[in-house]
């Protein structure tokens, strides 16, 4: 005979302490695993992957500083030539002053440089144009409403002439055709800031004067200045002398000082004048000391007569410093042995503290090699930290969610499995009630479960990593059929419920190279939007076709079909504007998002439909990379 059990006996028997009731214990669990997982994943975002962010911010921010340089060098180029232009005319003309006044009058400033040249002209040698006259000069300045004026001051003979002008001296010692720049300077006639390109003349190989072009300084920071604001901070300019040629606010780097007759002349401060007065100067000045020694020793050891030519330089012009004749001589030996014409990053650096940024600057130095200036470009750290750290914000909700939607399945099937399992081993009568009222709890359970799943879906969704400011795409080796396959099954339930009928063509059989997280979030909230508007026709006419090809082995097209209740002509160009829906529980945010996760792909987005109750057609076109692996196999698949 078997021994009756009472209900209330085997009930006080299943129930425990409550920290040691199994439900307790496995939650406990659950929970500080996903604790490690959720502290290991965000440890690895904000050191790792924030470092890295930052490092392609800079990267990105120093080619955009390249690109503005490098359309500087263009220009200065392009003044070179112009400047060689003359030189050869000169060269070939009579000496004749109506000849070379309507000439070099017309030519002396291209149509589409008047913006930054502030005159030129040609300057004889004495005596060279006319054996009877010792200073013969042809020069025209700009004026401020863009008309040519003739300067004759530089011939007169109580006047100092041209002769020993510092653009002037160096082309008696460089080869024909070369182009030598000087330092930033205020011409005493015009009253012009500017820098000169000088170009010397032979005639019978025998020097006779130079060409010269004149760029204005202001029209070179204007230019300068709104070309460095797509970086996000600012860039100036040095010579080969350390003399500056540009800066943001010209007044900071140059100084009035009294002339031989007592006049005030505007003089430009050199890298040395401002080390104490301008925060992060000596480093500046450092690596462009450093630059100039390693040039001078170069011509050193390898020109012949070196000191010879710089002593005999000095001693002939004795207003050149011993400092500016080595530099002089050591950059025309350096023209004759190199060949480089575009700029080059010679260093990037981060410093505390920059004028007019009170705050850490990334600081990139961009040589220029025929001028022999220095493009410093100056970006607060800041500009790469925000982007950085809300992108990797985004990253790090959207691993949360993703860990805590899967610790939530985990634990409920886990829950299941051992309750069942506890049931089995219990007597009958208790098993019937028990079963009953725990049934109950777990589907109740998964009830909420399933709405917290759901609304963690859509938190997860519009936090999907983003390309904006100077985040970088992360590309991988991405299956396509394997990625549909994933999304339609996140909402499997549903579209069965719906009884949708779904099909997939994918013609790739190879891995693409592409970002699969931007790529997902705009599939899933396309084929969401298509299962709603399957929803409002009958259920016999709800299809579903996805289609995927590659182009031109370059391009990724992506076709969704579906047979609802499609969308009015009228609102088509509206469809993805942020906020717009045409249901009243929505937020207008699905294909937005999408279009704007497929814009940042670099690809395109069309929605087609032939209007209401006949369905709508989105077609996806992703610029996208082979993988160079083997395509995958029928097992891969």
């Amino acid at each position: 005979m078997s021994k009756f059990v009472s209900p209330n006996t085997l009930f006080s028997r299943l129930v425990r302490h409550w920290h040691q009731n199994l439900s307790f214990r496995l939650s406990f669990s659950f929970l500080a695993i996903f604790g490690l997982l959720v502290a290991s994943s965000v440890t690895m975002i904000y050191t790792v992957q924030r470092t890295l962010l930052i490092e392609q911010g800079e990267d990105h921010t120093e080619q955009i500083g390249l690109r503005v340089v490098s359309d500087l060098n263009a220009l200065i180029l392009e003044a070179q030539n112009q400047t060689r232009v003359m030189a050869d005319l000169a060269k070939v003309l009579d000496p004749d002053i109506q000849t070379y006044q309507k000439l070099f009058g017309q030519i002396v400033i291209p149509s589409d440089m008047k913006d930054v040249v502030a005159g030129g002209g040609i300057w004889p040698e004495p005596f060279a144009f006319d054996p009877k006259v010792e200073r013969n000069s042809f020069f025209w300045g700009m004026q401020p409403n863009g008309t040519l004026k003739y300067y004759d001051d530089y011939n007169n003979p109580q006047g100092p002439g041209y002769h020993q002008e510092h653009w002037y001296i160096p082309g008696r010692y460089y080869p024909p055709s070369s182009a030598i720049w000087s330092h930033s300077y205020t011409d005493p006639y015009s009253l012009q800031p500017m820098v000169t390109c000088t170009v010397p003349i032979y005639k019978d190989e025998s020097f006779n004067g130079v060409a010269t072009i004149d760029l204005k300084l202001d029209g070179l920071n204007q230019s300068l200045r709104k070309d460095a604001q797509s970086t996000g901070g600012y860039m100036f300019v040095v010579d080969r002398e350390s003399r500056f040629v540009a800066f943001p606010h010209m007044d900071m780097v140059r100084t009035e000082q009294p002339d031989e007759a007592g006049n005030l002349s505007t003089q430009y401060l050199q890298l040395k004048d401002v080390t104490q007065t301008l925060p992060g100067m000596s480093r500046i000045r450092e690596l462009h000391d450093e630059m100039n020694i390693r040039m001078i020793q170069n011509a050193q050891q390898n020109m012949a007569n070196f000191s010879q030519r710089v002593n005999e330089l000095h001693r002939k012009y004795p207003t050149l410093s011993q400092e500016q004749t080595q530099i002089l001589i050591a950059s025309m030996f350096d023209q004759t042995r190199i060949k480089a014409v575009n700029p080059r990053k010679v260093r990037r650096m981060r410093l505390e503290r920059m004028p007019l940024m009170d705050e850490p600057c990334m600081v990139s130095v961009f040589h220029m090699p025929r001028t022999y200036w220095n493009v410093v470009m100056v970006v607060p750290v800041s500009t790469f930290i925000k982007p950085a750290d809300k992108a990797s914000l985004k990253l790090a909700l959207w691993f949360v969610g993703l860990e805590l939607l899967t610790m939530l399945v985990l634990l409920v099937v886990t829950r299941r499995i051992l309750l069942n399992k506890a049931i089995r081993n219990t007597e009958h009568d208790v098993v019937l009630n028990w079963d009953q009222a725990e049934n109950r709890a777990i589907e109740e359970d998964m009830l909420s479960i399933q709405s917290k799943m759901e609304h963690i879906r859509q938190l997860v969704r519009p936090v999907l990593p983003s390309n904006s400011g100077n985040n970088q795409a992360m590309c991988v080796n991405t299956d396509v059929q394997r990625m549909i396959d994933d999304i339609l099954a996140i909402d499997a339930e549903d579209i069965q419920n719906q009884q949708v009928q779904v099909r997939v063509n994918v013609a790739i059989k190879q891995l693409l190279k592409l970002d699969a997280y931007r790529l997902a979030q705009a599939l899933t909230n396309i084929i969401t939007n298509a299962r709603h508007a399957l929803a409002m026709v009958e259920s016999s006419q709800r299809r579903l076709h996805i289609a995927a090809q590659l182009i031109d082995d370059s391009i990724l097209q992506i076709t969704i079909h579906d047979t609802g209740c499609g969308i009015d002509p009228q609102q088509l160009p509206n469809i993805f504007d942020n906020g717009y829906t045409t249901r009243p529980s929505a937020r207008g945010v699905g294909l937005h998002s999408a279009a704007m996760a497929v814009r940042e792909l670099g690809g395109s987005i069309n929605a087609h439909s032939d209007g209401k109750n006949k369905g709508s057609i989105f077609t996806l076109s992703i610029p996208v990379q082979l993988n160079a692996a083997p395509s995958l196999t029928p097992a891969d698949i």
